[in-house]
């Protein structure tokens, strides 16, 4: 991850898109952590697969993918298992100020917002409604979040063989890795569409 970062900050970007992607499996019953639970089924998507943590660039572009994790987990919880939460706490720690990176992400890193690094859209709170000013917020960094879904659909559409897994779902991780270096390689990063404010 460490490299997505270097090359982020080389490239002058002034922020990182996180997000998190799951990939299909077949139906591989695991009851793990506990009876009853099953390990690679996701509640959100209603089918099996693993969870992949995906850097992107401001423009979309895919930087790095971690290890993979079990469709049940949420976003935050697989982050912290691939270490990608411990490296955005310390994100600009003694970096220099005009090498400080932001982190975009969804609610479903809910437990980051005190990093300073990272941004989040407002919670709708649970009486009432968000203010005009919190709308506009969300509707901005929804905007700019965007791309970083984008990379996530590159991948998966570039690459059939993350459409659907039927391989041991923790070989995807590896599979999805490769993928990624052949997307680097077909697809170089030449243009840098955002640029820091003077």
């Amino acid at each position: 991850m460490q490299e997505a970062i270097d090359a982020a900050r080389a490239a002058g970007d002034g922020h990182i898109g996180l997000d998190g992607t799951l990939v299909p499996t077949c139906r591989v019953q695991v009851e793990e952590p506990t009876k009853g639970v099953d390990l690679f089924w996701s509640g959100k998507h209603h089918r099996h697969g693993v969870n992949l943590q995906v850097i992107s660039a401001p423009d979309g572009y895919p930087l790095w993918i971690a290890e993979a994790r079990p469709g049940r987990e949420h976003d935050a919880n697989a982050a912290g298992k691939t270490g990608v939460e411990a490296e955005i706490a310390l994100l600009n720690i003694g970096v220099a100020e005009d090498d400080h990176l932001l982190v975009l992400a969804d609610l479903g890193y809910e437990k980051f917002r005190a990093f300073p690094a990272v941004v989040l859209p407002h919670k709708t709170p649970q009486r009432g409604k968000p203010t005009e000013a919190q709308k506009e917020w969300n509707q901005l960094i929804g905007a700019k979040r965007a791309l970083a879904e984008k990379a996530n659909a590159d991948l998966k559409v570039r690459f059939r063989c993350l459409q659907k897994v039927s391989l041991n779902p923790w070989r995807i991780g590896t599979i999805a890795r490769a993928a990624l270096a052949f997307f680097h390689i077909e697809r170089p990063r030449r243009f840098i569409l955002t640029q820091r404010s003077a």
